[in-house]
């Protein structure tokens, strides 16, 4: 189920997200979100989940992008003076790199990946 989130955020502020996955990843997952923390506009906001898939933000598709190249487009489109549009497959958008203890975490979806 694809849904577009639209959020006002201040350029000083966090999403507050952390995100997995891209094309160089072993099994090649999409960029997904591994934790949403407490204290990041996305968690107030309350529609964005752990395990939801960033489609794009601002219409810039983050479907083909490295794991370097996702975070990359985050940090920089979050730094923006704007609203901030992004859709997900279930959620969306990204901030700040793994943390150690959401390396081995994957979202229950992944396990349809390698089903015939």
């Amino acid at each position: 189920q694809e849904k577009t989130v639209s959020l006002k955020k201040e350029p000083r502020h966090s999403l507050g997200i952390t995100i997995a996955g891209g094309r160089d990843c072993r099994s090649r997952l999409p960029v997904y979100i591994t934790s949403v923390q407490p204290v990041g506009c996305l968690h107030r906001d309350g529609t964005v989940k752990t395990g939801d898939v960033l489609l794009s933000i601002n219409d810039i598709d983050l479907t083909h992008l490295t794991y370097n190249e996702a975070v990359t487009i985050l940090k920089t489109q979050a730094a923006q003076d704007k609203d901030g549009e992004s859709n997900t497959r279930e959620d969306m958008d990204t901030l700040e790199g793994p943390k150690e203890d959401d390396i081995n975490w994957a979202p229950l979806w992944t396990r349809w990946l390698g089903l015939p």
